[in-house]
């Protein structure tokens, strides 16, 4: 009777740990997929771009894998708002919007609300 008792025990315990697992796998994995999915994303706005300014000055823009962006190797402090495979949306500390658009996989505009303008981006100086 007492093994019978143990073995009951056992047997439900198992059952308990292969439901954790069952659990575990379900919701990590689409993490994973979820992260995954996030880093193909930031890799489309990953680089350095270029674009001229209202005073016909050539620009540099860089954003980096962490989405940390620098102008002319000045760091602009952002709070990202939103980014997928049509644009990136940031924040900057007074409240203006900066959002980089892209198109054919790569960035082509940069918005910057603060001047209320549009610069078309290019690879090259």
């Amino acid at each position: 009777m007492i093994n019978i008792q143990k073995k009951v025990v056992w047997y439900s315990q198992l059952v308990n740990l292969l439901n954790v697992v069952e659990i575990y796998k379900k919701y990590f994995k689409k993490d994973n997929k979820r992260q995954r999915k996030s880093e193909d994303t930031i890799a489309y706005y990953v680089g350095t771009w270029y674009f001229k300014d209202n005073l016909n000055l050539v620009r540099r823009i860089d954003i980096t894998r962490n989405l940390m962006i620098t102008i002319d190797d000045y760091p602009i402090d952002i709070k990202v708002n939103k980014f997928n495979k049509k644009e990136l949306l940031m924040t900057d500390p007074y409240g203006f919007h900066l959002r980089v658009n892209i198109k054919n996989s790569r960035p082509f505009e940069f918005y910057d609300e603060a001047e209320n303008t549009t610069f078309r981006l290019f690879v090259n100086k």
